[in-house]
């Protein structure tokens, strides 16, 4: 029964967040090192703003996270969906050299 009531809260907490705030939450749980938080909080971000112009960056960020946590197949993945989401050559690059170091 909490665990349902700490859902509720934690969704409505979460959907009243403006987006740089819950960006903002998951690169700071990032740099405490708390990884596995920072990709839950990053993929928050993504399911609320799925359409989002960041989106290249969150999945690198994620990719970030999952590589710190020597998870490297999905490290891969999330390094090819920012590829794909990325604004500029200039980012897309700089994914393409985070990916081959993993590969």
């Amino acid at each position: 029964m909490r665990f349902w009531i700490w859902c509720g809260i934690s969704l409505i907490w979460t959907t009243c967040l403006r987006a740089e705030d819950l960006l903002s939450l998951a690169d700071s749980l990032y740099a405490w090192g708390n990884h596995s938080e920072a990709i839950t909080e990053y993929r928050r971000y993504l399911f609320f703003h799925p359409r989002t112009e960041r989106a290249g960056y969150v999945w690198y960020r994620i990719g970030l996270a999952h590589k710190a946590l020597g998870e490297w197949n999905r490290a891969l993945r999330a390094f090819q969906r920012a590829e794909e989401h990325a604004q500029t050559d200039g980012e897309r690059d700089w994914y393409r050299v985070e990916r081959a170091l993993i590969q």
